[in-house]
């Protein structure tokens, strides 16, 4: 959907995906809001939605912005689980943390 799905979550989890899909790098291909999770060949993974997925320089990316680590750590779970090829990152829209997974390939 390029990163223009409709509105996810209460007013300021939205924003907080939307200004971190306006901070991906400019050659970012395949952005994806709050939709079912793929692979880097778009193949369907997953029923999960993640925040967002983005492909760039041949790796998908999988982002989940989340209030409280339990959760995040929930996300990470079942996202590496559907994919264990792609790079997880962890925000936390109130004190942003980024925690990249190491790609397993």
């Amino acid at each position: 959907n390029g990163g223009e799905g409709g509105k996810h979550g209460n007013p300021d989890h939205n924003k907080a995906i939307d200004d971190a899909i306006k901070a991906l790098p400019k050659k970012a291909k395949n952005i994806r809001k709050n939709q079912a999770q793929v692979d880097i060949n778009g193949n369907k993974v997953g029923n999960n939605r993640p925040d967002i997925q983005y492909d760039l320089n041949g790796k998908h990316y999988n982002i989940e912005i989340d209030r409280n680590l339990k959760n995040s750590q929930r996300h990470e779970t079942v996202i590496m689980k559907n994919d264990p090829n792609s790079i997880f990152t962890r925000k936390n829209h109130k004190v942003i943390i980024l925690c990249s997974v190491a790609n397993y390939i």
